[in-house]
């Protein structure tokens, strides 16, 4: 009974931490510049009402030195933030797959997936950064 009790005050004060794990940034949008995001970081495009955040990579990418049937994707996974809305997508480094994305006049493109598998490297959350393009308004 008193491990139920110590395991449901954890839970509530880990659930009611208001602390963000995303790292913000200040971006000035300009047309067609890039920017670098890590995973949980998020940058506030400035002149707009957004904040663009990158959620996840999965990467099945083919590695460097070993021979594959498919090249591979890295999917990468991101949110657009405003205060009364949020829409998270997809991006993908596969050309089969969606690469851009037009969301309420902003355009967002997916340059790079870094770093580039190697075997038998496992790469970590943490470790990978993405290259995006943003242009619009």
């Amino acid at each position: 009974m008193k491990r139920a009790l110590v395991i449901l005050i954890s839970i509530l004060i880990l659930g009611c931490s208001e602390e963000d794990n995303s790292d913000i940034r200040q971006y000035d949008l300009q047309v067609d510049e890039n920017a670098t995001l890590k995973v949980s970081e998020c940058l506030d495009i400035k002149e707009t009402a957004f904040e663009l955040c990158l959620d996840f990579v999965e990467d099945s990418r083919c590695p460097t030195g070993v021979v594959c049937i498919w090249e591979g994707d890295a999917v990468v996974g991101l949110s657009l933030k405003s205060a009364t809305v949020e829409k998270d997508f997809l991006l993908h480094t596969n050309e089969n797959f969606p690469q851009d994305t037009l969301i309420d006049g902003l355009k967002i493109v997916l340059l790079n997936v870094s770093p580039y598998p190697e075997t038998p490297e496992n790469i970590m959350q943490d470790d990978y950064s993405v290259a995006l393009s943003i242009s619009g308004r």
